[in-house]
């Protein structure tokens, strides 16, 4: 049997490389608790264990996962986030920021359910804490969620006959250019082979646990 890896959720199988504080980040194979061992994950997250947000998540859709696109909706699954493994009081800390009597705050998906339609398993392993920063509100419920939109129709052209290639996305975030209390949250999309999409910003809060 062929063993995994990780790398194929990359573009060419090149990880990112220079990106600020990664050089102690913990790479998860994102599954489901109930997913026998040897699984293969449904996308692979960078976690920063300084911030307890994810670095970046890296995913892709297949032409073949492409068509399945819009198959489920939200209704169709279980939405409880799961905690970091091995991080205690991160749910506690995003339930904070988002109660916070500043401009709300949500969790914001790095790997976002709409891109997943296409199969109950991958739309669940989203709704973890290694896949998410906290992000504010009227741009998730807006701006964001036009933008994944976008993406997602974009996504299902990978599965069509005239361009059938793979669609690689990776979504972080980024402290250029703002406050030690907010960072940024970026997408960039490729397309392989020969399409490629537009990267959009967002803004976003680290999250802190005591």
């Amino acid at each position: 049997m062929a063993i995994f890896q990780p790398s194929a959720f990359f573009a060419g199988n090149w990880r990112p490389e220079g990106l600020p504080g990664t050089n102690h980040g913990i790479e998860i194979q994102q599954t489901l608790p109930d997913d026998p061992i040897g699984t293969n994950p449904c996308f692979v997250s960078l976690f920063d264990p300084a911030s307890n947000t994810a670095f970046y998540s890296a995913y892709k859709v297949t032409p073949q996962q492409a068509a399945g696109l819009g198959t489920f909706g939200r209704d169709d699954i279980n939405k409880n986030w799961r905690q970091p493994p091995g991080v205690a009081g991160v749910n506690q800390a995003y339930y904070e920021a988002i109660n916070t009597d500043r401009a709300p705050l949500s969790k914001g998906h790095m790997n976002p359910l709409g891109i997943n339609t296409f199969d109950k398993r991958f739309m669940r392993a989203t709704f973890t804490l290694t896949n998410a920063v906290p992000q504010y509100q009227t741009s998730n419920n807006e701006d964001w969620q036009e933008f994944e939109t976008r993406i997602s129709n974009y996504a299902k052209t990978c599965g069509s006959n005239t361009r059938r290639g793979t669609l690689y996305l990776l979504t972080g975030k980024s402290g250029y250019g703002l406050t030690t209390d907010e960072e940024l949250s970026w997408r960039c999309n490729t397309c392989h082979p020969s399409c490629r999409v537009d990267s959009g910003l967002l803004c976003v809060a680290r999250i802190k646990t005591n």
